[in-house]
């Protein structure tokens, strides 16, 4: 999953924003990511009312490109 990818998913899948959300070690490597520490640790401190917010301007279903 390249980062564009990455990002589409997290604004176009709620279910993947909140898997993401609780686990997101466990969602990056569902996804087939070998996440790193850092990548982890800053998943954990997004702003998730921010990016819903993000989402849902941008309609959860479309794609970001």
């Amino acid at each position: 999953m390249t980062f564009e990818d990455f990002v589409n998913k997290m604004l176009s899948d709620k279910t993947f924003r909140h898997e993401i959300k609780i686990n997101p070690k466990a969602a990056l490597e569902q996804a087939g990511m070998k996440p790193t520490r850092e990548q982890i640790e800053t998943l954990k401190n997004i702003n998730y009312q921010s990016l819903q917010n993000v989402a849902h301007a941008f309609g959860e279903s479309t794609m970001v490109t």
